[in-house]
Order: structure tokens, then sequence, then C-alpha cells
């Protein structure tokens, strides 16, 4: 006989999973891969195939959310999980302290506050 926590915590479990499941957010393993080559990052598929070229100064590894931050010429934008640009390159982000984007959306500088904005 299962326990009333044990049934709370399925049940929570099941609505989790189908919000996720709404919200088309899956849990699904790294799709792209961070990749230096003569001193500009660019991101494969897990095949080692080429899906972004070799063209940024930096970038972040992919998220949760399957976002990369990118950076070109000292300024921060985001790719999505199949490699589009969403965000062009144009936030200045040096003094902050996490690099993280959610779309256009990136990791607010206080990262005691756990919020994204746009500026």
């Amino acid at each position: 006989m299962i326990q009333n926590g044990t049934k709370r915590i399925i049940v929570l479990f099941l609505a989790i999973s189908v919000l996720l499941s709404a919200c088309g957010q899956k849990e699904t393993a790294t799709s792209m891969h961070l990749v230096k080559a003569e001193g500009e990052v660019g991101v494969v598929d897990k095949d080692g195939k080429v899906i972004v070229n070799y063209v940024y100064d930096d970038a972040t590894e992919q998220n949760a959310y399957g976002y990369v931050g990118v950076k070109k010429d000292g300024k921060w934008g985001s790719l999505d999980n199949k490699g589009n640009i969403v965000q062009e390159p144009t936030y200045n982000l040096e003094d902050y302290l996490k690099i993280d984007f959610i779309g256009r959306w990136h990791y607010g500088k206080d990262i005691n506050m756990n919020y994204y904005n746009q500026i």
C-alpha cells in the first residue's frame, strides 16, 4: 500500500512532467557542443557536424532550456537548440557573474535575485 507522502510525490512528479511537456521543454541530453578552433568558438552536434561556424569569441555551454550564450566583439547574444540566432550579440554583460540565456532574456546581474531580464 502506498502511503500519503509517497502518493503526493508521485502526483507532483506527474504534474511537473505534464507541465514540461505542455511547455515544450523536455529533459534531453545536450545536443550542441562547443568547439574552439584557431581562437574562435563554434558549435557541433553529437556527431561532430558543424552547426554554427567558428565565428564567436566565447560561448556558454547549452543550458537546461537548450540555449547557448555567444560572445562576439565584447557583446553577448544567444542561440537556440538548433544553432539559430535568437538574440544578436548586443548585450554588454562583462560585469555579470553568470552568463545565461532563455531566448532573448539574460540572467540578471544580481545572482542572488535569480531573475532574467532584457536590457
